[in-house]
């Protein structure tokens, strides 16, 4: 289940869930251990569709659009549905297909995701 905006999107062939330190400094203390100051955690998704048809990619592009959004998703740190707000760092679109003049649907797009 992924829902970008609260409208349920197709579900990604692919999704990688990154936790990143934000804001992190690590320094090396007189006992030589690695000391860190951490304003943050933050996820960065990676999400990934081999095929989407135009009504699909219209649904997800139109959804994204704006500079933040929600976005649920299945978190594995949680083993639950966790809802975060994101802004799209990289939006990525494959080849378009066609079915004799008419364009029927993508391959291969990709959406990036950043918690805000």
């Amino acid at each position: 289940m992924l829902k970008i905006n609260g409208v349920t999107v197709k579900t990604p062939s692919s999704l990688v869930v990154s936790i990143r330190n934000v804001g992190s400094r690590v320094d090396i203390n007189a006992a030589g251990n690695a000391v860190m100051d951490r304003t943050g955690r933050k996820r960065r998704l990676d999400l990934r569709w081999r095929y989407l048809t135009n009504t699909e990619m219209s649904a997800i592009v139109s959804n994204a659009a704006d500079a933040f959004f929600s976005v649920t998703y299945y978190d594995p740190e949680d083993m639950s549905a966790r809802t975060l707000t994101c802004y799209s760092e990289h939006f990525e679109f494959g080849m378009q297909r066609y079915s004799g003049t008419a364009a029927v649907g993508w391959e291969d797009a990709r959406l990036e995701l950043m918690e805000r």
